[in-house]
């Protein structure tokens, strides 16, 4: 993870460069899903460099891809926990109430 980073980003740059900035990087919402994206394949070095210049913009981004970055750290060693809890399922009962219950039909009485 490494050093907390500044705040407000924007105060350092010309009005103008940060409204060049916003109209060549991605959106957030697209940010988001590029910093989720890295923590399953590496990014290309376009990629990289949109996250680069869109970060110098926007502090949410900055926030998002800490907190990631937090909650990955903290997960790591727990591996097996993770692969355990997929096993788990839901029973094929209440499955079926879900499914019913989603498509608008009563759950069946079973007697």
């Amino acid at each position: 993870m490494g050093a907390p980073r500044q705040p407000d980003r924007t105060r350092e740059l010309p009005q103008w460069l940060v409204r060049f900035i916003s109209r060549v990087t991605p959106s957030c919402a697209a940010v988001t899903q590029l910093v989720s994206l890295s923590y399953d394949r590496p990014l290309t070095w376009k990629e990289r460099l949109q996250l680069h210049w869109h970060y110098k913009i926007c502090y949410f981004c900055i926030r998002y891809h800490d907190h990631l970055e937090i909650m990955h750290q903290g997960l790591k060693g727990h591996e097996e926990a993770l692969v355990a809890a997929r096993r788990e399922y839901l029973p094929p009962e209440a499955a079926e109430e879900i499914r019913q219950a989603l498509a608008g039909t009563p759950p069946r009485q079973t007697d």
